[in-house]
């Protein structure tokens, strides 16, 4: 009987290591663990312990030296606090390897950057390559075009607008600096104020002082003029009066009939004043009332005009001036490029007649046609393109 029960728990055993134990519906094992408990007995190894770890593990990126790897560690709570970064350095990275020590990692030596050789694009080139950044091919022309629709444009912001001139000045100055033996921009001279507006004769009977009748500066741009003759009235142009000199005259014409017919007839001529007529007008040579009629009739018999001829001629010089029709078409087509008009604009009526009524001459008015407005637009665009290609070539700057 004892050995039959001892049979009997060996069999029973054998039975159990072979089926799993009969459970409960709430004390079954799910599916998840099942699968787990596989998993795990396949990594034992015969005598039941758990196999090491045979996976080849990734090495380490090579890095370049004095890159520093940061190490980020979250705060172990849930706030918000900063992140706590611990900078380790390469000196105490037991895994770091450089380029060198790594085979297939040798970056370039310093001999082998040094020999590169730097490209250099030479003025000629650059001036070559500027039509194709600037003009267009030219398509088939079309005399069917139709004008598109204006778009509105929006004012750029002043911020953005004083930022993008100081930028552009900033760049200007850096370009000074770099080079100080740029010869210096030809620019206008200091303007004198006694050279103001001396092209007209009336400017010989008066002086240019620098206080007006009341002994006073006046505004500022106020410029006084003292008349030679008389009593010597000071008088002043003032910037609301455009600096219009017909007070100037009207005063010679009023007080001095003489001065005002000298005056006329400088103004009709074309060469400059004598020094006899500086002289007279500015009252450093004084002649009589006979003298200055006999004086004057001879000035105007050597113009051959008095002053009613005078204003006939300027007229009839106005009417009857050199007409240049290669100028007019220039400016007209200047004009049309400028205002980004269309090549028909000239072919309206309303247009044609406009330019045909500010048209004084006799002979009728050429107004050129689209076709050759088109044709001299775009000669005008090469010819620029042509400029700038020059001044690129011959440019010790670029």
């Amino acid at each position: 009987n004892g050995w039959c029960l001892q049979w009997l728990d060996s069999a029973t055993s054998e039975v159990n290591s072979g089926f799993q134990e009969v459970r409960r519906r709430g004390g079954r094992l799910k599916k998840t663990d099942r699968m787990a408990q596989d998993i795990a007995q396949e990594l034992l190894n015969s005598d039941g312990e758990p196999e090491p770890n045979t996976v080849p593990q990734k090495p380490w990126a090579a890095r370049k030296p004095g890159v520093q790897r940061r190490s980020r560690k979250l705060p172990g709570g849930n706030s918000f606090d900063p992140l706590t970064i611990e900078e380790a350095s390469d000196a105490d990275d037991d895994d770091y390897q450089s380029g060198s020590d790594v085979p297939g990692l040798e970056g370039p030596s310093d001999e082998d950057s040094d020999s590169d050789d730097e490209v250099q694009i030479t003025n000629s080139e650059l001036a070559d390559a500027l039509p194709r950044k600037t003009v267009a091919e030219r398509g088939p022309a079309s005399h069917h075009q139709t004008r598109k629709a204006d778009k509105k444009r929006k004012q750029p912001a002043k911020s953005a607008a004083v930022t993008a001139s100081s930028s552009k000045r900033a760049r200007v100055e850096d370009a000074l600096d770099d080079d100080d033996e740029l010869p210096a921009a030809p620019g206008p001279g200091p303007v004198q104020s006694k050279a103001f507006g001396r092209k007209n004769p009336v400017y010989y009977f008066y002086e240019e002082v620098q206080v007006n009748a009341a002994g006073e500066p006046g505004q500022r741009g106020d410029k006084h003029f003292k008349c030679y003759h008389g009593s010597r009235k000071t008088l002043t142009v003032t910037k609301a009066m455009h600096f219009s000199l017909n007070g100037l005259i009207l005063h010679l014409k009023t007080h001095f009939p003489h001065m005002h017919r000298l005056y006329a007839a400088l103004k009709a001529r074309d060469t400059p004043a004598t020094d006899e007529e500086k002289a007279i007008a500015s009252g450093r040579k004084v002649l009589d009332t006979k003298e200055a009629s006999e004086y004057l009739a001879a000035i105007e018999a050597a113009s051959g005009m008095n002053i009613p001829q005078m204003f006939n001629q300027q007229q009839q010089d106005a009417a009857n001036h050199n007409w240049d029709q290669k100028e007019f078409e220039t400016r007209l087509s200047e004009w049309i490029a400028t205002c980004d008009q269309p090549f028909d604009e000239v072919e309206k009526p309303e247009f044609r007649r406009l330019l045909e009524y500010t048209h004084t001459r006799s002979i009728p008015l050429h107004i050129p046609h689209r076709g050759a407005v088109r044709k001299r637009v775009m000669k005008m665009g090469e010819d620029t393109v042509d400029g700038i290609k020059k001044m690129i070539s011959v440019s010790d700057l670029i």
